[in-house]
C-alpha cells in the first residue's frame, strides 16, 4: 500500500489482505488507485483508477485493462493488448474494447480499435519498419523504414506517411548528429512504460 497525502490517494497492491493484487510469480495484476474516503471503512474508498494486468508463460505483459474506464456509463474502450514475435520481442500493440474471454488469449474487438502501433525488427533487433494508426481506422498515419549499417546504427529512414524525415549521421564515435524538425523516434503510447524520445530541435 502506498499512500500520497497529496493529491489525497493511495495505490493499493494488496486487495483482499491476502497480496491478491500479485501473482504467484511476483507479477503485478491488478493495480488499484483510490481516494481516501471513510478512514473507518475502506469499503468507502472510491476507485479513481484501476488497472488488471495479464502475462504470458514467458512473463510477457500480454494485455492491460482500464477497468474504471471500461465501466463508465458510457465505456471508453482503453484495454489494450500486446504481441510478441517467436523471440518474445514486443513488435505490436493495440487499443479499444478488450476481450477477456480467453485470458490467454486476449483480443481487441473487431470494429473498436481506436489505435495501434507495430514494429518489424531485423535479427540484431533494429527497426526496420514502424506504423501507427491513430485512430482504428485502419490505415497508417505513421508508416516509417529504417536502415542501419553493420555497427547498428540508422543510416537512413524512409517515410512513406507521416512527417518528412531527414535521414541521420553519425561521427566516428558513433554519436548521432543534429536533426531538425523531425520525429526520429516514435513515442509508445500505450501502457508499456516505454517513454517518448524525440530528435533533438536544435
Amino acid at each position: 500500500m502506498e499512500n500520497y497525502a497529496e493529491p489525497g490517494i493511495k495505490l493499493d497492491y494488496v486487495g483482499d489482505g491476502k497480496y491478491s493484487n500479485w501473482d504467484r510469480f511476483g507479477r503485478v495484476t491488478d493495480q488499484v488507485w483510490s481516494d481516501f474516503g471513510d478512514p473507518g471503512n475502506p469499503a468507502d474508498d472510491a476507485e479513481l483508477d484501476r488497472f488488471a494486468y495479464g502475462y504470458d508463460l514467458a512473463g510477457n505483459r500480454t494485455y492491460r485493462a482500464n477497468v474504471v474506464a471500461g465501466d463508465l456509463p458510457s465505456p471508453v474502450n482503453l484495454g489494450e493488448v500486446y504481441e510478441y514475435d517467436e523471440v518474445y520481442r514486443f513488435i505490436g500493440a493495440e487499443r479499444g474494447d478488450l476481450d477477456l474471454t480467453d485470458p490467454v488469449h486476449p483480443v481487441i474487438l473487431s470494429t473498436t480499435t481506436n489505435f495501434a502501433q507495430d514494429w518489424n525488427l531485423d535479427a540484431t533487433g533494429n527497426w526496420t519498419a514502424f506504423t501507427e494508426d491513430d485512430n482504428g481506422d485502419g490505415t497508417a498515419d505513421l508508416d516509417q523504414t529504417r536502415w542501419t549499417n553493420n555497427v547498428n546504427e540508422i543510416t537512413h529512414l524512409g517515410d512513406g506517411q507521416g512527417p518528412a524525415c531527414t535521414s541521420p549521421h553519425h561521427n566516428r564515435a558513433g554519436n548521432g548528429g543534429t536533426y531538425r524538425n523531425q520525429l526520429l523516434f516514435r513515442p509508445v503510447t500505450l501502457g508499456l512504460g516505454v517513454e517518448e524520445a524525440r530528435a533533438s530541435d536544435s
